[in-house]
């Protein structure tokens, strides 16, 4: 079937540049008729001599339309159906595709990727989605701090390893820039100049002034990391950044003078006693420089946490350009919380909808397929690696916590990657002039369903004009307009219902339940209902 889509679609390629060639000799030829028609016109209202190019011309006119009328016109006619006929063969072919294909589709759901990577690593168990006492896990027992106001999740996939609890998260963040405003202002002034014949005069001069003012403007942007529990090294913390003297290829003569020069830095760092920082350079110096962590706070923890098997392991992990991504990972320890962040993971798409894949080609479905799970699982196993890469880490299990019935409820995390998948134009409000911070808020249980207050954070506009005194060329300071604009904070509240379930066969097949759930929305003047991994959930209110 697709091969036939394919060699249909070659031939009305073809046929849609044979088409496109005869439209644009076409257009050439009735230029030339017209133009030949304009000159003929011209020379007979100047009452000129009639010559023999003239009858040429019209000679050649007459030709060419008479070719576009019995020639060009039907073959450009008979194209345009065939390359419809064509159209209406593929669409019939794509459909019986898509009936083909539909079984095959039906098949993908929110979880299979990382039921794969289970599969694959056992050790490495996945949420369904993030729920109440997976956040509750890291913020309780690790010391995870909520996301700020400024911050919201567009994806999220939390689980353990270990049995220590980890989320994977594409956050969305406001912060502030500043954005350049100019202005301009034209001056003139005249100027006594004596001439050649020693004559005095005035010439007029003209400048135009350029003033500018800096003002702040909200700036967005996203951030994947991924945040770890592990209760071992409990009151260490440091923050080690990627290393200019990293990857194997810096072994020149220039590149060993640097490390040599930043090797008695840290040494000279290390033997400083004036001031309070308990560094102490390690035997592995090749290490203490490429994960350099002079803001450690505990040394005896970082030696237990960095073993000579982990130092040897992190190396390996920081030097490696073939397989891995390198040293391309900045490592932040909080105690109990790591959080990694790292620009291959930057690069990764996060979210798994199903959707992905669909087509009504399985080769290009098995390569997309491929191709992106392929991606997503070195993405996140390179996350990991620095984390691996501590054995201390794979031996110690967190003495495991009840959080009862709240461990079965979505969390905030899981609300807001929600709120992002329906897009913040969602709950915007009429004012804004900005991109929105979705935050979901408390929610009020109704039964097995919740209704989740949403607060979208933006921001509207107001035009200042600021003058600004410049000099000018007539030696005078001048006041420069210069029209910025000053930004306000906005916000709009309003609401979703959500139902989770324990599994997706129950989302997919039990309709009683999914209709029971459409009931109840509706009778709230809902809209948009929408299943993501395993929730429903509807826009039940807007702008109050």
């Amino acid at each position: 079937m697709c091969r036939k889509i394919k060699k249909l679609e070659a031939n009305k390629e073809k046929l849609e540049s044979k088409n496109s060639f005869n439209r644009s000799l076409r257009s050439i030829l009735v230029f030339c008729i017209v133009a030949i028609l304009i000159v003929g016109v011209f020379s007979y209202a100047k009452n000129e001599v009639v010559t023999g190019w003239h009858g040429f011309g019209i000679v050649v006119s007459l030709f060419f339309l008479i070719f576009v009328c019995r020639y060009l016109n039907p073959r450009i006619k008979n194209l345009v159906g065939n390359i419809e006929s064509l159209n209406n063969a593929i669409e019939g072919l794509k459909n019986k595709a898509w009936e083909q294909m539909k079984p095959l589709n039906e098949l993908y759901d929110w979880g299979i990727t990382t039921n794969m990577i289970h599969q694959v690593v056992p050790k490495l168990e996945f949420d369904n989605y993030v729920h109440e006492g997976r956040l509750s896990e890291l913020i309780n027992d690790y010391g995870l701090a909520d996301l700020p106001e400024n911050q919201s999740v567009v994806a999220a996939q939390s689980g353990e390893i270990n049995d220590n609890p980890f989320v994977v998260a594409q956050i969305l963040s406001q912060d502030w820039g500043t954005e350049t405003y100019y202005g301009t202002k034209v001056i003139t002034w005249k100027v006594r100049t004596i001439g050649p014949d020693g004559k005095a005069s005035y010439v007029t001069r003209t400048q135009t002034l350029t003033a500018s003012v800096d003002a702040p403007i909200p700036v967005y942007s996203t951030n994947h990391c991924l945040i770890y529990g592990n209760e071992a090294a409990p009151n260490l913390t440091f923050l080690r950044k990627p290393s200019e003297h990293s990857g194997n290829d810096k072994n020149g003569f220039f590149d060993n003078r640097r490390k040599k020069r930043a090797m008695k830095r840290l040494k000279k760092f290390s033997e400083n006693l004036d001031d309070e920082s308990q560094y102490t350079l390690m035997g592995n110096r090749e290490f203490e420089l490429l994960f350099e962590t002079l803001n450690r706070n505990d040394e005896q923890e970082y030696r237990i946490l960095f073993t000579p098997l982990a130092q040897k392991q992190m190396l390996n992990l920081i030097n490696d350009r073939s397989i891995g991504f390198g040293d391309d990972f900045t490592f932040n320890k909080q105690f109990k919380i790591n959080i990694i962040t790292a620009e291959h993971l930057n690069s990764q798409e996060l979210d798994t909808p199903p959707n992905r894949y669909y087509d009504f080609d399985i080769d290009r479905a098995e390569a997309t397929f491929k191709r992106f799970n392929c991606e997503y699982f070195k993405a996140l196993y390179f996350a990991f690696a620095p984390l691996l890469a501590i054995p201390i880490y794979q031996q110690l299990r967190p003495l495991r916590k009840i959080y009862g019935d709240k461990e079965k409820h979505s969390s905030t995390w899981e609300m807001e990657t929600l709120l992002n998948y329906y897009g913040d134009s969602n709950f915007r409000g009429p004012n804004f002039e900005t991109q929105a911070i979705l935050k979901a808020k408390n929610s009020e249980r109704l039964g097995r369903d919740a209704r989740i207050s949403v607060i979208a954070h933006g921001f509207y506009s107001k035009e200042r004009v600021t003058t600004v005194s410049v000099f000018g060329g007539d030696g005078n300071m001048h006041n420069v307009p210069v029209h910025w604009r000053e930004y306000f904070p906005i916000s709009n509240k309003s609401s979703i219902m959500v139902r989770e379930y324990e599994s997706k066969e129950l989302a997919d097949g039990d309709q009683s339940v999914v209709d029971e759930f459409c009931d109840i929305v509706n009778n709230l003047s809902g809209e948009n209902i929408l299943a993501r991994r395993n929730i429903f959930s509807s826009i039940i209110r807007k702008g109050n």
